[in-house]
């Protein structure tokens, strides 16, 4: 009995000894599977983190492109701007170079004109003496004839109370030649009357 009791104890420990080996090894497995679970949750963690990471870069790339992206389009459309008050200021200017151009060539023809005027003034003033001497002239060349022509007249006169003396005087005392020529004055006297 003494035996059977000491085999009993011994197995009690035996089985105490496997229970604490099996003990040390599930208390070994649970401390590898929590370092284990540890190493998959930092892992997790780690990967979460870099993802955070990389979306935080992936929306900070975004954030660059989207002010890039304004900051081209503010360039353009201030560009854009520019160029066209650029062209309004070009058709401002040409428009005023027109008018100013516009405004020469007006100036010009109205001195053109008042010069053409003033010219044609001092044409016709210049007709108008001219005529004026005409007249002067055909004046005094009228009057000189008509002087001529009333010397000629009293000289005829004269010759034709001097032939009527003569025609009561003797036939003798004037020759043919005298008669003729006096016929003859006589004759031109009668066509310019």
């Amino acid at each position: 009995m003494a035996q059977a009791k000491k085999d009993k104890e011994g197995e009690i420990a035996y089985v105490r000894e496997l229970e604490s080996q099996w003990s040390e090894v599930l208390n070994k497995q649970e401390r590898q599977r929590d370092r284990l679970l540890k190493l998959t949750y930092s892992r997790q963690n780690k990967s979460g983190a870099a993802a955070e990471s990389m979306q935080e870069q992936l929306n900070r790339i975004a954030q660059q492109d989207e002010v890039r992206s304004n900051r081209h389009a503010a360039e353009l459309e201030a560009a854009a701007v520019k160029r066209e008050q650029d062209q309004k200021n070009e058709r401002a200017r040409l428009q005023r170079e027109c008018l100013e151009v516009l405004a020469i060539q007006v100036r010009e023809k109205s001195s053109r004109a008042s010069l053409d005027k003033t010219r044609d003034q001092m044409v016709l003033q210049r007709e108008q003496q001219d005529l004026a001497a005409a007249e002067k002239t055909d004046v005094a060349r009228r009057s000189e004839k008509m002087k001529r022509n009333l010397a000629y007249k009293a000289e005829l006169m004269d010759q034709m109370r001097v032939q009527d003396e003569r025609k009561t005087l003797e036939p003798y005392l004037m020759s043919k030649a005298e008669r003729q020529m006096n016929a003859e004055l006589l004759k031109r006297l009668d066509s310019t009357m």
